[in-house]
């Protein structure tokens, strides 16, 4: 499964199982794990990656500390992005539950 996993301070990092999104996004892979970094100048940079994953479909993380599902939501509030993303978080290991608004 694909995801948006987290929101840094100067990337975003998304768990890429797609060769096809892996491609796509570009990004650095990081080593020993199926994610890719996108670097991000600011605001405006963070709000136009984050669209792109909207219009792309794929699930932002909606649980833990700082989930990239509230951080779309906080661009959301400060009009930089709009409309809403789909969600995902585990009930264990193994089993996501995506929600769709």
């Amino acid at each position: 499964m694909d995801y948006v996993e987290s929101v840094l301070a100067k990337s975003v990092i998304v768990h890429c199982e797609s060769d096809e999104l892996r491609q796509r996004l570009g990004g650095t892979k990081m080593l020993g794990t199926e994610s890719v970094a996108i670097a991000y100048a600011g605001k405006s940079d963070l709000a136009n990656i984050l669209t792109t994953l909207q219009s792309l479909k794929v699930p932002f993380v909606s649980a833990g500390p700082n989930p990239p599902s509230d951080v779309f939501e906080l661009l959301a509030a400060e009009g930089l992005v709009a409309g809403s993303v789909d969600h995902v978080f585990w009930r264990g290991p193994g089993q996501p539950i995506l929600e769709r608004p």
